[in-house]
């Protein structure tokens, strides 16, 4: 039976909780990851991406490139000061 998400992402390479690199689908629902899946899982999603072999899926990964200019150029900070 095919399980329903707001979204489904299948990844050829995605980096998990245990720092291995898999391939899975992935289950999204209110934003937040419910299901890691084996690759090919029969689930569905209300919007599904499809990524590249080349890409590297890696939840939550953070970017620290952040702007803080303070004082001046605070038009254009990355985080309020």
């Amino acid at each position: 039976m095919a399980k329903d998400f707001d979204l489904v992402i299948r990844a050829a390479r995605a980096i998990t909780s245990q720092s291995n690199e898999v391939a899975c689908t992935i289950g999204v629902s209110d934003g937040r990851i419910a299901a890691v899946e084996a690759a090919g899982a029969n689930v569905t999603g209300t919007r599904e991406i499809e990524l590249a072999g080349d890409v590297v899926l890696m939840p939550g990964l953070v970017d620290t490139h952040v702007h803080v200019c303070e004082p001046g150029n605070t038009e254009w900070e990355g985080f309020d000061t």
